[in-house]
């Protein structure tokens, strides 16, 4: 069970465009029911989630909505090594709609990852990781309708060295560039590189 109080934007924010807080919202609230499998190569679940007062956006505020809203969905994640090559494969399937069985926000379908590690000896490692996210359904940040946002795939790469309790890593994300955003209106990064180092003591 769980609970998810209203920010005191949604309660209490305005601004230009006309939104305006409200006061009266009350807390959703939730029950999960969830059964899962584990192995060496194999991790899955499946779950089924029912909100009753959810915390929706309406007419210019937030509101909560009338009814229960269910979310259920699998995921499940694969893991196979041969030699020194190790591949893993996440994928989530989200049924998640509202109590007239209206799409919820921001919660795509279908999302999936692969990733591909590749140990060139006891201290180092390359990384290739492949991000899928489905289409789904958000509001314009200009226009404030609801409509389809496109899928989106993004690929990094990466290479690792441990040396003395120390792991030093260099990445490169969303190698090709592409431009999305998420939610609408606020622009993620493009091409991007990272260098750093952990201490693990």
């Amino acid at each position: 069970t769980a609970f998810k109080e209203p920010t005191a934007y949604e309660q209490h924010g305005t601004d230009s465009w006309g939104f305006q807080g409200n006061p009266d919202l009350t807390a959703e609230h939730s029950q999960t029911v969830e059964v899962g499998y584990r192995n060496t190569w194999l991790d899955t679940v499946v779950y089924r989630t029912e909100i009753t007062d959810l915390l929706t956006y309406q007419s210019n505020t937030y509101v909560n909505a009338p009814g229960t809203s269910v979310i259920q969905g699998a995921d499940l994640r694969l893991t196979h090594t041969v030699d020194d090559v190790t591949i893993t494969n996440g994928l989530s399937l989200v049924r998640a709609k509202d109590s007239s069985g209206k799409q919820l926000l921001r919660r795509p379908e279908w999302q999936n990852t692969l990733a591909i590690g590749y140990a060139i000896d006891s201290t180092q490692q390359l990384s290739a990781e492949w991000n899928y996210y489905g289409s789904h359904q958000d509001i314009n940040s200009t226009t404030w309708a609801t409509e389809t946002q496109s899928s989106v795939s993004t690929v990094d790469l990466g290479y690792e060295l441990y040396h003395k309790q120390k792991r030093f890593y260099a990445t490169i994300g969303n190698v090709f560039d592409q431009q999305y955003e998420r939610p609408n209106g606020y622009a993620q990064q493009g091409r991007n590189f990272e260098l750093g180092v952990k201490l693990e003591f």
